[in-house]
Order: structure tokens, then C-alpha cells, then sequence
């Protein structure tokens, strides 16, 4: 005798859930869970970033990773509530002007506008650490192309570090150690400062012959930025030969993040509990010795923090926070 299957899916119904979207510069990721937490589905799409892209093309993008999302669906879904964590809200204002270019886009779903005024906007760095850790509180600190550190306490008060560009911030990401590689390479070309491996890593990975020409290469524009944080894994290479200098480059990145979570977690006052610090980004995910330097230094500062690799993603935090208003 077979069993009886009363699954909304197996009977043909649409199983209920909540859209978690998570958009920055790069991307944007869209993540259907059911309401008992299972990922039942995603999609991606272009940024979202709408400093960057303007509202209207944010929207657009966010609705396409949906699109994608419930393509890729088993089975029909309804969609309860969501939250969409984009770069680029700092308050209010910015999630009301993009709430309203939600508004104005073609609808994906039936409830889309029921779901679009109810919807929590806000920003990025808060999905990665609730997907990092499961729960919207202690710190992130991301390192990817740029860094940044962000924290929130149990009573809902929010910090961060860093995050202040490429010109007046992001030490410890990706773009300042291939900026620093470059500029130690050139002090060693010049005789100003030690001989370094990373002068013909920068030279072979570019396929120049002199610092002249590889300097050349590096002219402003939008691709600058992506250019030069792809310069640093070989800062990781250079130091796991024994590199002096890169292996200082390394360190000196780690310090930087460390310092940054640091100050999170005595603005918020959670220097002396035990509380997670999520790693986020390509060059935690990537390097582990960067993995090791900044627990290190972090230990220093402070011995009751916790940190830890994610959990989930920032799309799945994003959903998680629909899941959970309160939070």
C-alpha cells in the first residue's frame, strides 16, 4: 500500500515561501526558501547597485533575478513577504526611492505589489551577516574587491567600519593589496625599498618586460579598480614562497580587517561576549593564511570574538529576514 504524499507540490498546489534578494555592484541573487527554511530555488541577474546604476536599472535587475528564481522553481510558489538587501541603501530614503522603482516595474507574480509595499528593504552588508551566522547579529567583515566591516548588536543598533572606497578606504581588500604590490614592486625597481619576488609575478602575469610598460596598463577608467584587485593573489603566491615583503603585504591586510571588526565590536559593546565574526568575500574564501593572520590579530583585540567562515549566503540571509520580521 503506498503512502499518502499531502505536499503542496505532489498535489499539484503553490507551496507558500519568502524571497530573499541580495544585489550589489557585480550581481544581484534572488532565493525562494519555504517557510520551514528549505531553498527551493534561485536566479541571477546584472547590479543593482542603484547609486551606481540608477534606481530604474536596479529594479530591473532585482526583477529579472526573480524571474530566474521562479523559473527555476520545482513547482508554483506564492510568495508571502521578502526582503531585498541592495548596496547602495544607507537609510530610508534611499529604500523608499528604490520601494517605488519596485513599484513601477512589470510584475513577476500576481502578489507582486502586496509584496513590494510590505517588503523590508535595506542593505547588503546586514543579508551576508545574517546569512554568514544564521541570526542578524554580531559582525561581518567583507573582503572582496573592497572590505568592510558591519555589526549589529541583539537591540538593533548598527556599526560599521571601512567601506569607504577605493580612494579613502578598503584596506585588506583585494584592490589594496594589488595596489601595494605594485607600489612594491616599483620602490624594488627603484632601489627604494627590498627585492621582491612580486616585481616578476607582475611582470609575467601581465606579459611585460619592464615596470615602464606594466605601469602603462594600469590608465583610469571603470575596469581600474577590478584591474587591480586582480593583482592580489599573487601577493598570496609571492608570500607562500617566502616572500618578505608580500609575506608583510599579507599580514598588514589581515591587521587592517582585524582592526576594522574591532572597532565594530567595542561600538557596539560586544568586545567581552562571545560573538561571531563572519569572513566574507573572495580573499577569505580563497587564502586561508588570511583566514589564519586575521584570527590572529583579531585574538589581540578581541579574545571573545569568534570568527567563523558563512554559513549560507547573502541572498539565503536576505530570505531569512523575510522569514523573520522581528529580527
Amino acid at each position: 500500500m503506498h503512502a499518502v504524499c499531502h505536499s503542496p507540490y505532489a498535489l499539484g498546489m503553490a507551496a507558500e515561501c519568502v524571497l530573499g534578494v541580495d544585489g550589489g555592484g557585480t550581481g544581484t541573487t534572488a532565493v525562494l526558501v519555504a517557510l520551514d527554511r528549505t531553498e527551493l530555488a534561485r536566479g541571477k541577474a546584472g547590479p543593482s547597485n542603484y547609486v551606481v546604476a540608477g534606481a530604474p536599472a536596479a529594479a530591473a535587475a532585482v526583477v529579472e533575478a526573480i524571474v530566474q528564481a521562479l523559473r527555476a522553481a520545482p513547482a508554483p510558489v506564492r510568495i508571502r513577504t521578502a526582503a531585498f538587501c541592495l548596496a547602495g541603501i544607507a537609510g530610508p530614503a534611499d529604500a523608499e526611492l528604490l520601494r517605488a522603482a519596485l513599484r513601477a516595474v512589470s510584475p513577476p507574480f500576481p502578489e507582486w505589489a502586496a509584496v513590494v509595499e510590505r517588503a523590508r528593504l535595506t542593505h547588503d552588508a546586514l543579508a551576508a551577516l545574517t546569512g554568514g551566522c544564521g541570526q542578524p547579529v554580531g559582525v561581518v567583515v567583507v573582503a572582496g574587491t573592497g572590505s568592510i566591516a558591519y555589526g549589529r548588536a541583539a537591540d538593533g543598533r548598527e556599526q560599521r567600519a571601512g567601506g569607504w572606497g577605493w580612494l579613502a578606504g578598503d584596506e585588506g581588500s583585494a584592490f589594496d593589496l594589488g595596489r601595494r604590490a605594485l607600489q612594491a614592486a616599483a620602490r624594488a625597481v627603484d632601489g627604494r625599498g627590498p627585492a621582491t619576488a612580486l616585481t616578476e609575478l607582475l611582470l609575467a602575469e601581465m606579459g611585460c618586460g619592464r615596470m615602464e610598460e606594466l605601469v602603462r596598463r594600469f590608465v583610469p577608467g571603470p575596469e581600474l579598480r577590478s584591474l587591480v584587485a586582480a593583482l592580489a593573489p599573487l601577493v598570496f603566491r609571492a608570500a607562500a614562497g617566502g616572500d618578505a615583503v608580500a609575506q608583510d603585504l599579507l599580514s598588514s591586510a589581515a591587521r587592517e580587517l582585524a582592526l576594522a571588526a574591532a572597532t565594530v565590536l567595542r561600538g557596539l559593546g560586544l568586545e567581552r561576549i562571545v560573538t561571531p565574526v563572519v569572513m566574507h568575500g573572495g580573499l577569505f574564501q580563497h587564502h586561508p593564511p588570511l583566514r589564519e593572520e586575521f584570527a590572529a590579530a583579531l585574538a589581540r583585540w578581541a579574545p571573545m570574538a569568534r570568527p567563523v567562515l558563512p554559513q549560507r549566503d547573502a541572498a539565503y540571509g536576505a530570505a531569512l529576514l523575510a522569514l523573520e520580521p522581528t529580527w
